[in-house]
């Protein structure tokens, strides 16, 4: 009996470990799916203007912004979307348009 045991347990390990992979690869596949083409970020699908931004989203210390962040924050290459996250991931600083 011992024996069956520890080869019944041995097989739902394995089909743990497999299902796991498994997940673990259909939602590497579907994140690579489902991301934006970059060509996205390049022009605002409303007003056609090549003058966009990407939101960051999150809280940010304001005494500890990275150097980078600070030229991209003035340059609006980068604007600060605040903590909540929404679904848009550039703005238009031409027409102020989100998507």
């Amino acid at each position: 009996m011992k024996v069956n045991s520890y080869r019944f347990s041995m097989e739902g390990l394995l089909m743990k470990w497999l299902a796991i992979g498994i997940l673990t690869i259909v939602m590497i596949r579907w994140s690579t799916i489902n991301e934006e083409p970059e060509t996205s970020q390049n022009f605002c699908p409303k007003c056609k203007s090549n003058n966009v931004a990407k939101i960051e989203y999150g809280l940010i210390d304001i005494g500890k912004i990275s150097p980078d962040l600070q030229e991209k924050l003035r340059k609006k290459e980068v604007i600060l979307g605040g903590c909540v996250v929404y679904p848009q991931k550039y703005h238009c600083n031409a027409c102020n348009h989100k998507w």
